[in-house]
């Protein structure tokens, strides 16, 4: 099975590391069919994904995060996908009031940062809990939303996202051995 490899730096405002400020790798495997997004992660395609945990407070040693996060990645020919599961005890008092293109770091978001090839420039994708979605690239003013999807579901106990980014968008495809 072909990989490449995710370093892992930034999910949620917190960190997955070894220790504070050392990320570690995630596997990012290529997957067997596409996932269906509609934001509940119980598609087949997901469950042969390895699982990322072990999420700290951004600059900390401590196992000190009140929610977890969790996420799986793969790849297929065309896109990279997503999927992300927040931890969240009270999903009726979480804020979402941008619409796609808008303010989603002020509302309970995701933000993904991705460097295919320079770190110096890398993209920053935003989905909140209702599915909006904000995207550019460090150092440019333009912020056009991108073709990437994005889909969520709200439970009783948290909240997930499945999305699908292009590798067109992100101007890479990935190569056995990469690193992004």
């Amino acid at each position: 099975m072909r990989t490449f490899a995710l370093l892992v730096a930034a999910l949620c405002s917190l960190t997955v590391a070894k220790g504070a400020g050392a990320p570690r790798e995630y596997p990012c495997h290529r997957m067997v069919a596409a996932a269906v997004l509609d934001g509940k992660l119980g598609d087949p395609a997901w469950q042969l994904l390895p699982e990322a945990a072990g999420f700290h407070l951004l600059g900390s040693d401590a196992f000190a995060v009140e929610r977890q996060t969790w996420f799986r990645a793969g790849w297929t020919e065309d896109s990279l996908y997503l999927a992300i599961r927040c931890e969240e005890p009270e999903p009726k008092a979480m804020k979402a009031l941008a619409k796609d293109g808008g303010a989603l770091w002020s509302d309970d978001s995701v933000e993904l940062f991705l460097a295919a090839e320079d770190p110096a420039r890398y993209a920053q994708l935003i989905v909140n809990s209702e599915g909006a979605r904000w995207n550019g690239i460090k150092g440019d003013e333009e912020h056009k939303l991108w073709d990437w999807q994005a889909a969520v579901q709200v439970g009783t106990n948290g909240w997930s996202i499945e999305a699908r980014i292009p590798f067109a968008v992100l101007r890479k495809t990935p190569a056995a051995n990469d690193t992004w």
